[in-house]
């Protein structure tokens, strides 16, 4: 029952950004429910999430009272690198 919780949560998370990102167009009464996007396309961005937690740019948690999945941080690390290529980015 716990997974099933973190998985739906995911989805929804995934569909909102992507939502926002205009990626696709999902219903906002059907986010987190499949097919929003492709399954092949929900693996490969729990793919890129599990290679930012394992490279330390990304933790679980978000406040105090969340403090683990689904809920997502950007660490200091992940700060540092994402400035980093702001910075790149500008000076372009």
């Amino acid at each position: 029952i716990f997974n099933v919780g973190i998985g739906s949560a995911l989805h929804y998370k995934i569909d909102r950004v992507v939502n926002k990102l205009g990626y696709a167009k999902i219903d906002p009464m059907k986010l987190g429910r499949r097919p929003g996007l492709l399954q092949e396309d929900y693996f490969k961005v729990r793919d890129k999430i599990w290679d930012y937690l394992t490279s330390g740019i990304l933790a679980p948690g978000r406040y105090y009272e969340e403090p683990s999945f689904p809920y997502l941080h950007l660490t200091e690390k992940g700060k540092k690198i994402l400035q980093d290529k702001l910075s790149d980015m500008k000076e372009q």
